[in-house]
């Protein structure tokens, strides 16, 4: 469906549609194919052959509102996380587990670049820049 002049609830309900379950950048596509073949995924976007997959940026972006709209239904999660912290004695239990419930979904984004810049170390011989390894922990 071509982009109407004026936008309408039908046009953003086939948007809608067309960005979670399309064939063609569909966020359930993306999800999918980084189940069963993450590599091709990356390796697209690195390519410039994006069109099939949401891009890395965006994906990262859903899976972030993802953890902090699930992470709260997982409380097992932040306990093992808080429990950690507790051991070694860097603050109480209870703190911990309150520090973790406001901040652990926060934390991906620095994590991210860390990541990044981890695997750019260890696997240089791949021939990756630090940005493509960006795409790849994105994804990740």
């Amino acid at each position: 469906m071509p982009r109407p002049e004026r936008l309408s609830v039908r046009y953003m309900l086939h948007r809608i549609r067309e960005d979670v379950f399309g064939s063609e950048r569909g966020l359930l596509l993306t999800i999918w194919h980084l189940l069963v073949a993450p590599q091709q995924v990356a390796q697209a976007f690195i390519r410039g052959d994006d069109l099939r997959y949401y891009g890395p940026v965006k994906f990262f972006i859903v899976a972030i509102a993802a953890s902090i709209l699930l992470i709260p239904a997982m409380p097992f999660l932040d306990g093992v996380i808080a429990q950690f912290i507790s051991s070694k004695q860097l603050m109480t239990r209870e703190a911990a587990l309150a520090f973790v419930a406001d901040w652990n979904s926060l934390l991906n984004a620095p994590l991210l670049f860390m990541l990044a810049g981890i695997t750019r170390y260890f696997f240089r011989d791949s021939g990756y820049n630090y940005a493509e390894h960006l795409v790849v922990a994105a994804y990740g």
